[in-house]
């Protein structure tokens, strides 16, 4: 609202300044919120797409191991946010428990460092590469070129989810 006052205009704000805090002070938790949700939904997508190669592309499972230690992890704001389930198949637990503890283990020292958020994906087994590079077999190296051609358009969801999440809480606190 405009208010004149010795000849001068001026602007008076009619809102609340504890509304404007409240709603300020919310903003880093729902960012780091929706950039979990999005970042996580980029790692399972990424898992999926490793898991599911045609059998030309893919390695003959032996024991379970080797894809039951494919996963991932994401880190927001310098922590761990979420970590893959990382699903057995067959007898593959070792591959479970190395695959999980590989994730947590990078994505530790990622945290550590000036990255805001990040998606770590594994293939925890120390085998993977000779499969990869000798066997010729899609591991892991065609699954982080997926993710990272997917990734600007998770940033652009990851936009979008934030701008409608922040919309919806300042609707939320005006009612």
């Amino acid at each position: 609202m405009a208010v004149k006052k010795n000849g001068l205009f001026g602007v008076k704000c009619a809102t609340k300044t504890d509304f404007v805090n409240k709603v300020f002070n919310q903003f880093p938790a729902v960012i780091d919120s929706c950039t979990n949700e999005v970042f996580s939904k980029l790692g399972e997508e990424t898992v999926k797409f490793i898991r599911q190669q045609p059998k030309e592309q893919s390695w003959i499972d032996q024991t379970g191991n080797l894809r039951s230690s494919i996963g991932y992890a994401v880190i927001v704001d310098g922590k761990i946010s979420q970590v893959s389930s990382f699903n057995q198949v067959k007898q593959g637990n070792q591959g479970t428990t190395i695959g999980k503890g590989y994730a947590v283990d990078i994505a530790h020292k990622l945290a550590q460092t000036s990255v805001y958020a990040g998606v770590v994906i594994v293939a925890g087994m120390e085998y993977a590469v000779y499969v990869e590079r000798m066997k010729n077999k899609v591991v892991l190296s065609a699954g982080v070129l997926w993710a990272t051609k997917n990734f600007p358009v998770k940033l652009e969801v990851l936009r979008k989810k934030i701008f409608q999440t922040l919309n919806k809480l300042i609707k939320d606190e005006i009612k």
